[in-house]
Order: structure tokens, then sequence, then C-alpha cells
């Protein structure tokens, strides 16, 4: 008796989750995923200007977040680590960690692409990624015109996390 309802719930489950989600959010699908890829895109065009900054030394009073300063070399010879090689380790975790604020979204809006809830969280989510781990302002250094991309990553950044914290306090 109660294994074979037991294994109907279960079916019954399966095939509600298994429908294809409908309606204009889930219609929109394809968009937000390319607006990830050229997210992505923009992830590997900035790393190598990431890497060559972080392998620089920064003079100056404002330096990239991570970049050395002229002052904390001598702590790195010390402790026998290169330029070279810190920027290398600095710029693949941060590019990691950008991919997987990336990539968490795309699995976020793939799952979930109906509910608006996980749409703006996958949004701040992705925005955040590239946001917090200085990707934006990479980007704006890859070209005249880039500015924008920049500017409109960091302001979304902030829109959509506060929009997510106000319309969904308990998440």
């Amino acid at each position: 008796g109660g294994g074979r309802s037991g294994l109907m719930m279960e079916l019954t489950t399966t095939a509600r989750a298994a429908r294809p989600a409908t309606g204009l959010p889930a219609a929109l699908r394809p968009l937000w995923l390319a607006g990830l890829g050229l997210l992505a895109a923009l992830v590997v065009m900035a790393t190598p200007i990431l890497l060559a900054e972080l392998q620089r030394v920064c003079e100056g009073r404002l330096c990239l977040a991570g970049q050395v300063h002229i002052q904390q070399l001598r702590s790195f010879a010390a402790l026998g680590i290169s330029l070279a090689t810190y920027g290398l380790l600095s710029a693949g975790l941060l590019a990691s960690s950008a991919a997987a604020h990336l990539a968490v979204a795309a699995v976020i809006i793939w799952r979930r692409p109906a509910e608006p809830t996980a749409l703006i969280g996958a949004g701040a989510l992705a925005m955040i990624g590239l946001s917090s781990t200085g990707y934006s302002v990479i980007i704006s250094e890859l070209g005249p015109g880039w500015w924008w991309a920049a500017f409109a990553i960091d302001r979304l950044a902030v829109l959509l996390t506060t929009l997510f914290f106000s319309l969904f306090p308990s998440g």
C-alpha cells in the first residue's frame, strides 16, 4: 500500500518538474542565457588585462584591488614570491570566482526561468560576480567605448541586489 502511493507521488512530482516552464519569463530564458554568455566573453577578454595589471607594481595612491603596492614589494621578495607568480595566482582566483558566479546564475536561470525571484537573484549574482572581482574596472579598459558596460555592471549589481533583498527579505 504505502510504497505504491509513495511511488505515484514521486512520479507525479517528477512529471511536474519535467514540464517545460511557460510564460514570458520562460520565453526570455535564451535572452538571459545569452546575456550571461556575453558577460562570460567579457571576462575572457578582460582576463589578460587583469593579469598584466596584477603583475605590475602600483606606485600611486590608488591601486587596483589586489595590485601590489611598491611598499609591499619587499614583503613579497622576503617570502620568495615573484610578482609574476602572485599576478598569475590572483588573476586565476578572480577569474574562477567570476566564472563560478556566472555558472551558478546560469543554472538558476536554466532551472527556474519562470520565477521572478530566481531571475532577479541570478542577475544580482552575475553582476556581483563581475563587480566584486574587479572585472567591471578592467572591462572599462578594453577600449574607449567600454566604460558603459562597466558602469552598467556596477549599477545593475547594486540595483538587482537591492531589489532582491527588498522584495524577498527572507530569500
